[in-house]
């Protein structure tokens, strides 16, 4: 069975503990999957209220989650023009979970604010993400 129906479904059905987990992996694997082909993700309603960047380019904010010892790090990336989420794993470490883990904290802070929406391909709609 693909892994994000099944996610899906605890999401929609589970309750408690096994709701958060599926929601976290859900999210998760939606912002790996994300890229500028995709036409649906995950978007930040207001990036002015997020905290200071760790770098900046022309096209992105992006927010870094892990360690130095051995590189374990995933970026977050913002784009400056949808505001449009996507993560990358940088370097060769290990524990990428735990940073996973802190990247989806930070995720569902904004959650809690409602600052995080999923931009649909139908008619460009947006989702409050709950």
């Amino acid at each position: 069975m693909n892994k994000y129906v099944y996610d899906a479904l605890i999401y929609a059905c589970g309750k408690g503990r096994q709701k958060e987990w599926a929601r976290e992996n859900l999210i998760t694997k939606m912002l790996y999957d994300t890229d500028d082909e995709v036409c649906i993700y995950l978007k930040f309603k207001d990036k002015d209220i997020l905290d200071k960047c760790d770098e900046e380019t022309e096209e992105y904010y992006i927010y870094k989650f892990g360690y130095h010892l051995p590189k374990t790090e995933i970026d977050l990336y913002v784009s400056k023009k949808d505001n449009r989420l996507f993560i990358k794993k940088e370097g060769l470490g290990y524990g990428y979970y735990n940073v996973e883990k802190a990247i989806y904290e930070f995720i569902k802070e904004q959650i809690k604010i409602k600052n995080v929406y999923l931009r649909t391909n139908l008619n460009g709609e947006e989702y409050l993400i709950k």
